[in-house]
């Protein structure tokens, strides 16, 4: 993605560039990475809609984790090229797109999981159980797995459904969850225990992965467990907010070329875009949740304070106006309980 140019094109596109060489150099870097379109369409220098139209025709369709900020952008183009782009993201077959790509895979492996469900189907109500069983051992998939393990729980299969559990290797953390949250289960049946009699340890690991966001099978099961212990409810898990900070993190790592993982305990204040600046220039930055009382503050070389802005819990991008400003060399800070924890150089020239 991006011809491994991201940081040349994130740079581009905070900078003051003009449109058309920035379409020229976005369509001659695609197809784009969410991280790249994601600053794109959330740019407080948008690319007129024409342009806009012309960068987006080969990057579409774009991904679930951009599509939220991309329809979002779409409410502010004219009708007639906003209609193009929906039609695009629906059907694009001029181009390929990460996006078209897994749309094809996941097409194909719902056909597939279709014929094999209607197999199995016809193999239980036929009471060939074990053929049933036969062809999901072969199947090999972690879906065929989880069906399986599941299978022999309900039916009291210790053996067959602890053996299983122990032949996964978790490849992400949905899968780790439910491997923890089935071999928790298998405690409970070998011990002749219910949920009732779940201690507290237990309970706390069935919280976690309930109150995971986003959850996979796991997070599911375990809020049914704690909804029919003590009915709780959960809220909706908002994944487009997932996946904003995902895109945020990746920018901000991006813009600061760092090959580090993001650190989501610790305050960050990023680069500002365009740096030198003349008119108009953003501070990316984060903050943990639960942090109060944090500041942005920008000072002259001599360390007047000469603007303070108050700052916000997660990932946010301060736009500042800096027309007013003298041309020469500033610092921008974030402060909290009065002392300074991170600062940058701020950069003006006229």
């Amino acid at each position: 993605m991006d011809k491994g140019n991201t940081t040349l094109l994130l740079n581009a596109v905070q900078s003051n560039i003009s449109s058309g060489k920035l379409k020229n150099l976005l369509i001659g870097n695609s197809p784009l990475s969410d991280t790249v379109i994601f600053s794109l369409t959330n740019s407080n220098k948008p690319v007129p809609p024409g342009i806009y139209k012309e960068i987006m025709t080969p990057n579409l369709p774009v991904s679930d984790n951009v599509y939220p900020y991309f329809k979002q952008k779409l409410v502010s183009l004219p009708p007639g090229i906003a209609n193009q782009l929906v039609n695009m993201q629906a059907y694009n077959p001029s181009y390929i797109t990460l996006t078209s790509i897994q749309r094809t895979i996941d097409y194909n492996e719902n056909l597939r999981q279709q014929v094999l469900n209607k197999l199995i189907k016809n193999q239980v109500d036929s009471s060939f159980i074990d053929e049933a069983v036969d062809v999901l051992l072969a199947e090999q998939s972690i879906v065929a797995k989880q069906v399986l393990v599941a299978t022999f729980l309900s039916d009291g299969n210790i053996t067959d459904a602890s053996l299983l559990l122990s032949q996964i290797q978790p490849d992400d953390e949905e899968t780790s969850d439910w491997i923890e949250f089935n071999n928790l289960l298998l405690e409970l049946i070998s011990d002749g225990k219910t949920y009732y009699e779940l201690d507290t340890n237990e309970l706390q690991m069935i919280r976690f992965i309930a109150e995971k966001c986003p959850g996979g099978l796991a997070t599911a099961n375990a809020q049914s467990i704690l909804n029919f212990l003590y009915g709780e409810e959960f809220p909706f898990c908002d994944e487009s907010s997932y996946s904003l900070k995902k895109l945020s993190a990746n920018l901000f790592e991006n813009i600061e070329n760092s090959d580090n993982d993001f650190d989501y305990d610790t305050p960050y204040l990023g680069i500002n875009n365009p740096n030198p600046c003349s008119d108009f220039t953003n501070i990316p930055y984060y903050l943990p949740d639960e942090t109060e009382g944090v500041k942005i503050i920008i000072m002259d070389i001599n360390g007047k304070i000469i603007a303070e802005f108050d700052a916000m819990t997660g990932f946010h991008t301060l736009d500042i106006n800096v027309k007013e400003l003298s041309a020469g060399v500033y610092f921008y800070s974030l402060k909290t309980d009065g002392a300074i924890v991170q600062h940058r150089k701020m950069i003006i020239i006229k």
